[in-house]
């Protein structure tokens, strides 16, 4: 007659396979988190994600105004909005597009050139 823990399917020395099966499927539920934390926290730098997506809107930045109210800039199809964002409503405070963007840069670099020629002149002078 074959030994008592033969015939049920036990290994003598060793785990039960219902025992090795919950440990593998503990593991593998273990590494799908830890991959999808390691997408949701770093993705957007290997490209993965709505962040490079041309449709999705980008975050550009934040500054916060007060407890619960802050100034965020978007960027979206060619536009960049400023919205105003507190716990119960959003609202788009600015807009501009691209084209008025590279103008309004021009200008400023222009002024920017303009003020600083007058400042050299003026140190000349001295």
């Amino acid at each position: 007659m074959p030994n008592a823990t033969q015939s049920i399917g036990m290994v003598e020395y060793g785990v039960s396979p219902i025992l090795k099966t919950a440990g593998s499927l503990f593991l593998i539920i273990a590494l799908m988190l830890v991959a999808y934390y390691l997408l949701k926290r770093y993705g957007h730098r290997i490209g993965v994600g709505a962040k490079f997506s041309k449709d999705a809107p980008q975050f550009k930045g934040r500054l916060s105004l007060g407890p619960k109210h802050q100034v965020a800039v978007i960027e979206f199809r060619g536009k960049t909005m400023l919205l105003g964002v507190t716990d119960h409503s959003i609202n788009l405070l600015s807009c501009m597009d691209d084209e008025s963007q590279s103008r309004s840069r021009e200008k400023n670099a222009e002024a920017f050139q303009k003020a600083m020629d007058q400042a050299d002149a003026d140190s000349a002078a001295d």
